[in-house]
C-alpha cells in the first residue's frame, strides 16, 4: 500500500494524464471501474478549469471563437494546472502561452490581448491602497526625495504592443464578427481600477517610459534622469491620478518586520 501523500500527488497527476496501473488498484479492486470513475473526475476538473478561463479572458475567448479557445484551454490545462485555490486568479502563463501556441501562429497578437486582459483582473483583484501625494513628497527634503523609490499603485498596470489590443478587445467584446481592427502604431496603454471599474487609457512615450521605470521601483533622482519629454509634468500628472502608492509608514514596516 502506498502512503497517502503518494497516493495524493498520484491522484492529483491523474486527473491531468492517463492514470498508472498502480493507482487503479490503490483505488478499487476493480480497475477498469476505477478508470471510469476517474475520468468523471477529470472531466469535471477540465471543464471547470476551462470556464475559469473563458471568464478571466472573454475578449480572447471571442475572438478566437469559443470552440478554438476551449481546445487551447485544454492543452493550456494540461501544461499548466492550478497552483492556488482561486479560479478568479486562474492563468497567469495563457498569454506566453498562447503567443508560443502553434495552432494560433496566424494570430501574433492573441498573446497580448490575453495579457491586457490578464492585468486587468490583477487591477480587479489588486488589494486597496492609498496613493501617494504630492504633499508626500514636498515634506521631504531634497536629497531624501532623489532616493525615495516610488511604486505604480496596486490598482495599475503598464501593458506595452505592437498590436491595438486596445481596440481588439473592444471589438470582440462589443462589436462580433468579421476581422479585428489591427491598422494603427504600436500601444502603450495603462490599466488602472477606478473604485470598482477597471479602465484602459493610451499612453504616449514618454509617460510610459516614466511609469515604467517607477514600476521598477527606481530611485526617483535616477527615475527622472534623461527620460523622454516631460518628465516633472509627468509625474504631476501621476500624482493627481493617483497612480503611484503611498508608501508604507514606518510603524507599519516595522510591525510587519517583528512578525
Amino acid at each position: 500500500m502506498i502512503r497517502l501523500l503518494d497516493l495524493q500527488r498520484q491522484f492529483r497527476a491523474a486527473l491531468l494524464d492517463t492514470p498508472g496501473p498502480d493507482l487503479l488498484t490503490e483505488i478499487s479492486a476493480d480497475p477498469l471501474g476505477a478508470a471510469r470513475r476517474l475520468q468523471i473526475h477529470r472531466n469535471n476538473l477540465q471543464h471547470t478549469l476551462i470556464q475559469a478561463l473563458m471568464a478571466n479572458f472573454p475578449a480572447t475567448c471571442r475572438i478566437v471563437d469559443e470552440r478554438f479557445f476551449r481546445y487551447a484551454a485544454a492543452e493550456f490545462v494540461r501544461r499548466h494546472p492550478p497552483t492556488q485555490p482561486r479560479l478568479a486568479e486562474y492563468g497567469a502563463e495563457l498569454p506566453g502561452f498562447l503567443g508560443a501556441f502553434g495552432p494560433a501562429s496566424g494570430l501574433p497578437w492573441l498573446g497580448d490581448l490575453a495579457r491586457l486582459e490578464w492585468a486587468m483582473l490583477e487591477c480587479q483583484e489588486a488589494v486597496d491602497a492609498p496613493a501617494l501625494a504630492p504633499a508626500d513628497l514636498e515634506e521631504r527634503a531634497a536629497e531624501q526625495r532623489a532616493e525615495l523609490r516610488l511604486a505604480l499603485h496596486p490598482g495599475c498596470r503598464l501593458v506595452a504592443s505592437d498590436w491595438p489590443v486596445d481596440r481588439i478587445r473592444s471589438f470582440a467584446l462589443h462589436e462580433g464578427g468579421g476581422p479585428p481592427p489591427l491598422h494603427g502604431d504600436p500601444v502603450r496603454l495603462l490599466v488602472r481600477r477606478v473604485e470598482d471599474q477597471v479602465g484602459l487609457r493610451r499612453l504616449t512615450e514618454a509617460e510610459f517610459a516614466l511609469l515604467e521605470r517607477f514600476s521598477r521601483r527606481l530611485p526617483l533622482g535616477e527615475a527622472l534622469e534623461e527620460p523622454p519629454g516631460d518628465p516633472a509634468g509627468i509625474l504631476a500628472r501621476a500624482l493627481r491620478d493617483g497612480l503611484l502608492a503611498a508608501p508604507e509608514p514606518t510603524a507599519a514596516r516595522a510591525a510587519l518586520t517583528q512578525q
